[in-house]
């Protein structure tokens, strides 16, 4: 009696398993990558930002190429936009009346990697019509456009995006990366209900949530200059944030980050923008963000009987071309529009 033979095996009879369970895996990993590329754009300077004309308040060419300039004067040169470099304005405000309790302008040099952020102080004066002449006032007075037009008159640049966060965004961001351990200076406590603000934070070094983070940043109380001493502690803080969230135990939190980031605040920047500047963070030294605060000349100069402080004209314009310029060719003196008293 003949043996009887077997059919032969379908051809993906003789493929195991765990091949096509890899193979099935490999494409869902290239699938959702090519997806998550797909989410993550970069943003688009708006056309007043990258017509290389010159910033508010100063003299432009003419189209036609006719010379504008008098005689002996030099001629006006087009400003160019540096590649992959963004302007933001960060900022905060209070409860009350409306008026910023914090301003930031940050510049990030994609192609350096550098990340450079500004304190603006709150009294600043500067040149206005209105009886309140406090850089902080300019918000309540004209919202989100009325800030970036008083910052770009005084600073002789456009800000690309600006960032309005609430205390709810803060305090998440915080306990997100799991809180941050910083040395807490004496004498925070304070209380104000009007602001719904109650300080109690003992001195030393620590782990603070979100909840105590944001007491931290909100003390002026605890400083002999008020506002000065505040803004360095934000500035030393929020160092401190970036380099706890940059950790590799929080990488993987990005989305969870922008989310937050997206849900929290009011921002011209839209998901797959914040998810790109979040790509980009990650790869960014700590120490190649350098923080600091516009130079003043007299923090308690009075008029009409209100306390203003005075920037220092000249150590301001070196600031701005050496950490906010987002142009090509340096600013010069023209261009900014800071106010010196007479």
């Amino acid at each position: 009696m003949r043996a009887r033979q077997s059919k032969p095996k379908p051809f993906r009879d003789w493929i195991p398993g765990w091949y096509i369970a890899l193979t099935v895996v490999s494409m869902l990993i290239v699938t959702l990558f090519i997806a998550y590329k797909l989410l993550i754009q970069p943003p688009e300077l708006s056309a007043a930002a990258t017509d290389n004309t010159a910033p508010a308040g100063t003299n432009t060419p003419e189209p036609s190429g006719i010379p504008t300039e008098e005689p002996g004067e030099e001629p006006e040169v087009p400003l160019v936009r540096k590649d992959n470099f963004f302007t933001f304005l960060l900022f905060g405000v209070d409860k009350g009346g409306g008026n910023t309790d914090t301003i930031m302008i940050g510049a990030y040099d994609i192609q350096k990697q550098a990340l450079s952020v500004v304190s603006i102080p709150r009294d600043t004066m500067i040149h206005s019509d209105h009886s309140n002449k406090k850089i902080n006032a300019t918000f309540a007075r004209g919202g989100v456009s009325g800030l970036e037009n008083s910052l770009e008159d005084m600073l002789g640049f456009p800000v690309d995006f600006y960032v309005k966060v609430n205390l709810a965004a803060f305090e998440k961001i915080v306990n997100a990366v799991g809180g941050v351990y910083y040395d807490v200076p004496p004498g925070m406590q304070y209380v104000d209900p009007t602001q719904d603000l109650y300080i109690d934070l003992q001195p030393g070094y620590q782990l603070l949530d979100g909840d105590k983070a944001l007491q931290l940043v909100r003390c002026r109380s605890a400083y002999a200059s008020q506002d000065i001493g505040r803004m360095e502690t934000q500035q030393k803080f929020l160092k401190a944030l970036a380099k706890q969230t940059l950790k590799a135990s929080n990488l993987t939190k990005v989305r969870e980050l922008a989310s937050i980031v997206i849900q929290n605040v009011d921002t011209d920047l839209k998901l797959e923008n914040v998810l790109w500047f979040a790509e980009k963070l990650l790869s960014l030294d700590v120490d190649t963000i350098h923080f600091s605060t516009l130079p003043i000349a007299n923090p308690s100069y009075i008029y009409n009987s209100i306390s203003y402080l005075v920037l220092d004209a000249d150590a301001v314009l070196d600031l701005v071309n050496e950490r906010l310029n987002p142009y090509t060719t340096e600013l010069d003196a023209d261009d900014l529009h800071i106010f010196i008293p007479s």
